[in-house]
């Protein structure tokens, strides 16, 4: 009995020395389980991410339709700003949408307040429109910034020669277009970059007191412009 006694307790010790090294590698086992998967996902995010910016990027930078649509929801959300070839092709078909450009062409500081004014009765024009069953689709603030700067530059602006209080005043319908007012002309990128063009038969305008100067460059403003 003695003896089994020994075999027993031999027994039982070696099973209870033996236990912790088999719980052990349970655990490194499970540890290491747990550090693939997170690592595969890992692995699938990253693939993940790359595969996003490749297709992002090919709809950005290779031309195509929705690319297109993209870059014009951006930039007319006020996410990228246009650049003055964009912001006049932009313009052109905006505004000639609704009516003749040649009316746009033709106006000038005698006939009325400054552009930035002018786009009240732009935003106007189309709420009525609209409600008539026009389905124009409505300026957003960054098409309208960029559409200013474009006839400014083009057909003339003559802001200085109105009271600023009073030009704040007439833009109280519309107050996010009071940054661009307080922007000196020469700041605004995109009026800067066409001041020293001009849109045929135009009566160039700029801060002249009101006297009007016809243009007689019979060249487009920019290639593709309209």
């Amino acid at each position: 009995m003695a003896k089994d006694w020994r075999f027993f307790t031999e027994l039982d010790s070696s099973h209870f020395v033996l236990q912790p090294d088999t719980e052990q590698d349970m655990m490194m086992e499970a540890l290491q389980h747990r550090s693939n998967r997170t690592g595969n996902k890992l692995l699938f995010t990253i693939a993940t991410f790359l595969l996003l910016l490749v297709i992002c990027g090919m709809l950005w930078f290779v031309p195509n339709p929705i690319g297109a649509k993209v870059s014009g929801w951006v930039k007319a959300n006020g996410y990228l700003n246009y650049t003055p070839e964009e912001a006049t092709k932009l313009a052109y078909s905006r505004c000639g949408g609704c009516h003749e450009v040649e009316k746009i062409i033709k106006y000038c500081a005698r006939c009325g307040p400054p552009f930035i004014i002018v786009s009240n009765f732009m935003k106007k024009y189309i709420d009525v429109a609209n409600t008539q069953g026009a389905n124009i689709a409505p300026f957003t603030t960054a098409e309208l910034m960029a559409i200013i700067q474009v006839w400014n530059g083009l057909v003339g602006n003559w802001e200085a020669d109105w009271r600023k209080d009073d030009l704040k005043k007439l833009l109280a319908i519309n107050p996010a277009l009071l940054p661009l007012l307080e922007t000196p002309p020469d700041q605004r990128p995109i009026e800067n970059a066409l001041r020293a063009k001009a849109a045929p038969g135009s009566y160039k305008n700029y801060n002249t007191g009101g006297v009007p100067k016809v243009n007689t460059n019979s060249e487009p403003p920019l290639a593709g412009g309209h």
